[in-house]
């Protein structure tokens, strides 16, 4: 029987959520960098094959916090855990505090959905550690697999697809085209990319107040033509990402256009613009014009 349902992929920052997600998808649909809270919106991914279709929410990392940009981060993970078929929990090989993984697991235990954890990073040297986590999992009832995106193999990845679709209610067809692979739209991703090739140059500071808003997308026959503005909350940061002479933001345009590029088929025209919107993440206004609103305070 075929079986299709959404599974929330949730876990700490940086556990490597959102680099499963792509490599067991085959696409870029998540932004992957090694600072905390690259992921900020819950994004959709989908696999599909002839037993089922998983539609993967990547959902931010695990952040507490009572007022903007963190209480968004809070309830969009929040949202996606309650809203989900199923979940997947992961937990990075290289965790320091094991407290970390037990509430984790806590959550989904007490979640009352189906759900299975995943241990990444397994090509680090502390396998030593897999044995105490598969016993956190067991005594919670779940199910433990384990997964390298940097030495992938097909056992360990037919066995996690297969884990996970197991979780999933029974369907009648696919929820989505099964030749789509995620739901974000070229514009959606673009900005997504222009953020990751921003968090990639800047010191930890400068992306956390760092936001891309798509002034104009205008996509003609041959050519896409972008005009984009990189927000920054403090007037210090700005010369930071425009750079001497410009030469960080032509780097950021034109590592960011590769990319794009890629993703759309055909050359792009990016235009970029470096702005200041001082304290934009306490700012609700602010915040629902960059898209940080909640999907229940959006339909309310």
């Amino acid at each position: 029987m075929f079986k299709a349902g959404y599974v929330g992929v949730l876990g700490r920052p940086n556990a490597g959520k959102s680099s499963l997600i792509n490599h067991l998808i085959g696409e870029k649909v998540s932004i992957v960098t090694a600072k905390p809270q690259t992921t900020r919106q819950r994004i959709q991914g989908i696999f599909t094959d002839d037993l089922g279709q998983i539609i993967f929410v990547d959902a931010p990392g695990f952040v507490r916090g009572d007022k903007g940009l963190n209480k968004f981060l809070h309830t969009e993970y929040t949202e996606v855990m309650e809203e989900s078929d199923a979940l997947l929990a992961v937990i990075s090989l290289d965790e320091k505090d094991p407290k970390h993984i037990e509430k984790l697991l806590d959550s989904m235990k007490a979640s009352g959905k189906p759900w299975c954890a995943v241990v990444t990073k397994t090509d680090l040297s502390f396998m030593h550690r897999t044995p105490l986590i598969r016993d956190m999992v067991t005594e919670r009832g779940g199910q433990l697999f384990t997964y390298s995106v940097v030495k992938p193999e097909e056992q360990q990845e037919e066995f996690l697809v297969k884990g996970i679709q197991q979780l999933l209610p029974e369907s009648p067809a696919p929820l989505y085209d099964p030749e789509i692979y995620t739901t974000q739209s070229l514009r959606e991703l673009t900005s997504e990319v222009i953020r990751e090739k921003c968090f990639e140059h800047f010191q930890q500071e400068v992306p956390y107040g760092l936001v891309v808003q798509i002034r104009k997308y205008q996509a003609l026959p041959d050519i896409d033509r972008i005009y984009a503005d990189i927000i920054v909350s403090r007037d210090g940061h700005r010369p930071m990402v425009v750079g001497h002479g410009g030469k960080t933001l032509k780097s950021v345009g034109t590592m960011a256009r590769k990319d794009i590029e890629r993703a759309s088929g055909k050359k792009v025209f990016l235009d970029l613009h470096v702005k200041v919107k001082k304290n934009w993440m306490s700012s609700k206004p602010m915040m629902k014009e960059f898209g940080y609103v909640s999907t229940r305070e959006a339909n309310s």
